[in-house]
């Protein structure tokens, strides 16, 4: 019999490795480890509160064991670990990101899962080792999975504006967990057949969960961004800038008496207050000390950015604060975007100085961060894949920082002859750019074309998230770049006019795929069915998804119900930069009835320029955007550029 310390580590430890990696998952903007961990404990002790009632319960539905894994267990357990998380983590109006109640909700179902699988393993006489690994990758990941149903919807109440809709949000998750871990516990019961729709199940819930991650993740940058433009120096910061301070910064809170920087560390890095107050100290040659407190919109450690050196002063909190770190590269690579953000950060760092240094000024400091990026540049490019990038017939307009970024947002690959990279009607993987080789487009098994070194292909699907129109097959040894959309998400929230370039591409792809088959043959209009339904259900039930704010973006979505499915703040970024009223230049004219004008003359050539429609509207309700509008739209939401792709490939069907 194995040792029952080693049972007991490996009871503990898929609950410790899920954990980890969920964690991983917002380490950008991660939750205070404190209550993290709190969290983790009560769900733990929920399962000591939850035996008497499922006792009860099961006794009390002795002629009705169907219903026993749903209320006995299902019903019990996520009440329990619900109970854990608002106990522990505070209340849900106190949180400012959604991904926090998927962190806090996963985080209560392993603390459960800890504990009921130590029972478990350690009162298996014989084939302990064989329970922990089944439970390992059943049962444990199964609490997180149902937990993380609640936790979502616990983590959109900050954005709700009544308790009626926040008691709603949390019933919907909590109804939805309840029925996954009783269909759970029921196919456990089944025959053999009936277990292996477990796994199905457990695939489904994983699969909806990272999801439900990605999403909160999307929703959470979009108020990381509203909040940087709170800080006085980012008012008119153009969107993308801000989105990339939001992107590459990660979020630190920091409790009450603890030092952030040091005298002396290197200093690699700015410090934007968003919340609490912290108090800066530095010496002075004399040896008398300099104390300034700093604020929400104050920001610390310029002087070692704009001189090279290390920091000259400690900052310790006075209260609880959350802070955004943002790495010096970063911020060199906003520097130029953000008007007068150098000149402030020189001015500040002059205005701290005590010793007289001799600081450089502001077009010094642009000098500097522009050299800063070229070498980054030269050291980060993926052994020479810029270049081959800026090769290709798509991208050579871009200039070198956007490819830059790009390269870094790709996948390189290698495959054999005859692999099939693509199926037609199967789901689009990315964009592939061939580096070098050749590969076979097929339609309906029979071959209509061959692509090779520089060109692309699967960047219509890329864009609309539709089904691939054909497969594709490798005809030689071959290398290439895939580009997902997750990846391009974080490139052309930065870059906006990288979207531009990519849409051009698919309205173009599309017309030569329409003159090929004779007028449409093999363009897709539309999304699967069952993905159109899942969207839709999703969205009625609004999970994971806070309403849209201001009454504008409400009746944009009722307008364009495909909205429904994409995060809130696609349909807020549209609203922001639209108006119902006609504009000066406006190139877009979005109807109530669902339709958009204009399209085929803002993109009428093969550049970047959009060019504006000469009449939109014609008297009728909607709203009117201009080029700048809809370039501002995307960089805050890149879900709009999904938005405006699936309305241009449908417009040219029609």
């Amino acid at each position: 019999m194995l040792n029952r310390w080693l049972l007991l580590v490996l009871a503990l430890l898929p609950s410790g490795v899920l954990l980890y990696y969920y964690l991983r998952q917002v380490r950008r903007a991660p939750e205070p480890w404190p209550r993290v961990a709190a969290t983790c404990v009560a769900g733990a002790l929920a399962f000591a509160v939850v035996l008497v009632p499922q006792g009860w319960i099961t006794d009390a539905l002795h002629d009705l064991p169907a219903l026993e894994p749903f209320l006995a267990f299902g019903l019990t357990e996520e009440v329990v670990k619900l109970a854990a998380v608002l106990v522990a983590a505070t209340h849900p109006t106190k949180w400012d990101r959604m991904s926090s109640g998927l962190v806090y909700g996963i985080s209560a179902g392993l603390g459960f899962a800890a504990v009921e699988n130590v029972g478990y393993v350690l009162s298996s006489s014989e084939g302990a080792l064989g329970t922990a690994a089944l439970r390992a990758v059943t049962a444990v990941p199964g609490h997180a999975l149902h937990s993380a149903l609640v936790g979502v919807q616990l983590g959109k109440i900050h954005r709700l504006t009544s308790k009626k809709e926040g008691y709603r949000a949390v019933a919907v998750g909590l109804l939805l967990a309840i029925l996954a871990h009783g269909l759970y516990d029921l196919l456990l019961e089944g025959d053999g057949h009936g277990k292996l729709g477990v796994v199905l199940l457990l695939a489904v819930e994983a699969w909806g969960v990272s999801v439900l991650f990605r999403r909160a993740r999307e929703e959470d940058l979009g108020q990381a961004v509203q909040l940087l433009r709170t800080v006085p120096v980012l008012y008119e910061a153009p969107t993308s800038a801000l989105r990339l301070l939001a992107e590459r910064g990660t979020r630190r809170y920091v409790p009450r008496g603890r030092v952030v920087v040091r005298h002396g560390r290197p200093g690699d890095a700015l410090f934007l207050v968003l919340q609490g107050q912290a108090v800066l100290v530095r010496d002075s040659m004399r040896g008398t000390g300099i104390l300034t407190r700093i604020g929400p919109g104050d920001f610390f450690g310029e002087m070692a950015l704009v001189t090279g050196r290390s920091y000259q002063a400690t900052v310790t909190t006075e209260t609880d604060v959350l802070l955004l770190r943002v790495p010096s590269i970063a911020l060199f690579e906003v520097v130029a975007q953000i008007s007068g953000l150098a000149s402030a950060l020189v001015r500040t760092a002059e205005r701290r100085d005590s010793e007289g240094e001799d600081l450089p000024n502001t077009l010094e400091f642009e000098t500097i961060a522009e050299n800063a990026m070229g070498t980054h540049h030269r050291l980060e490019g993926k052994g020479g894949l810029p270049e081959r990038l800026a090769r290709v017939d798509l991208l050579e307009s871009l200039p070198a920082n956007q490819i830059n970024a790009l390269a870094g947002a790709c996948l390189e690959l290698r495959r054999g002859p005859s692999n099939m990279l693509v199926r037609q009607g199967g789901t689009a993987d990315g964009m592939w750019i061939i580096v070098s080789g050749e590969v076979e487009i097929l339609r309906d098994g029979e071959e209509v074309a061959r692509l090779v070194e520089g060109e692309f292909f699967g960047e219509v699907g890329l864009l609309t998230g539709w089904p691939a129109t054909a497969s594709v097959r490798s005809a030689t040894p071959m290398e290439a770049v895939v580009l997902r959309w997750n990846d391009l998400t974080d490139v052309i929230g930065v870059y906006p006019d990288v979207g531009w370039q990519m849409l051009v591409a698919v309205v173009q792809r599309m017309n030569e795929l329409r003159q090929e088959g004779g007028g449409g043959s093999g363009a897709p209009t539309e999304e699967r069915t069952y993905q159109r339904i899942g969207e839709s259900l999703v969205a009625r039930l609004g999970l994971g998804r806070p309403p849209p704010r201001g009454k504008r973006a409400e009746r944009l979505v009722r307008a364009f119900p495909e909205l429904a499915a994409m995060p809130a703040n696609a349909a807020e970024a549209l609203a922001e930069n639209s108006s119902p009223d006609p504009i000066p230049g406006a190139a877009l004219w979005l109807s109530r009835k669902g339709e958009i004008q204009g399209l085929p003359q803002l993109i009428a050539t093969a550049s970047q320029t959009l060019l504006p429609a000469e009449e939109l509207g014609a008297g009728a309700r909607g709203w009117y955007m201009t080029q700048k509008g809809l370039r501002h739209a995307v960089a805050a939401s890149p879900e709009v550029l999904r938005f405006i792709s699936r309305h241009a490939v449908r417009a040219g069907d029609e």
